[in-house]
């Protein structure tokens, strides 16, 4: 699955979905030189630095295209 990632400082990078369960993701991200951990805390998702991320998908139904989802507003970092 295609998705684009908005990092803490602001970067949106594209990145492909390798593996996921409902609290836990590890992504391809372009840039990166590894892949990637994110995993839900509470409501928001962090990184493997405890950082807050955003994500979103390109979603389409039955041939059809659609318009890529927007990303959350910001949330704030803690540790869980």
């Amino acid at each position: 699955m295609y998705a684009l990632i908005r990092l803490c400082d602001g970067t949106i990078v594209e990145a492909v979905v390798l593996a996921h369960t409902p609290s836990w993701m590890r992504v391809a991200a372009a840039g990166l030189d590894d892949v990637a951990e994110l995993r839900l805390c509470g409501s928001d998702w962090l990184d493997e630095h405890n950082e807050p991320v955003q994500f979103s998908f390109l979603l389409a139904t039955d041939n059809e295209e659609a318009p890529a989802l927007s990303l959350p507003q910001a949330v704030s970092a803690h540790a869980c």
